[in-house]
């Protein structure tokens, strides 16, 4: 099966809690935050030691963002960038989709995607 992480500049106790509160949280095999690591998502340290975590190289590990900068971070540094809309967040769409080897309209359109 899969191995993930969470990898996030939110605060553990509230990425926790929402992770819980959406059913998910056993989904996950650590969470890392950037205050954690020292480093905010301009720096992929923080993708560098969620792969290393999980035993992955990132050639072999997909990051999903919903932030432009943060995607650029990490497929700068070789990992698979999956952009996923945020009504809430990056304004900048069209950057996301021009910076993503996937772009999603909704996370949840990723399941279909994993089946083919």
């Amino acid at each position: 099966g899969s191995t993930m992480a969470a990898a996030t500049s939110s605060p553990r106790t509230h990425v926790t809690k929402a992770l819980e509160r959406c059913g998910v949280l056993d989904a996950f095999d650590f969470i890392l935050t950037t205050t954690e690591v020292g480093e905010s998502k301009y720096s992929p340290k923080i993708y560098n030691m969620c792969a290393a975590g999980l035993g992955a190289q990132p050639s072999e590990t997909l990051v999903f963002e919903d932030s432009l900068y943060a995607l650029k971070t990490a497929g700068e540094a070789g990992f698979h960038a999956v952009g996923v809309f945020d009504s809430f967040g990056e304004s900048d769409q069209q950057g996301m989709q021009q910076n993503s080897e996937i772009y999603l309209k909704k996370l949840s359109d990723f399941a279909e995607l994993w089946k083919e």
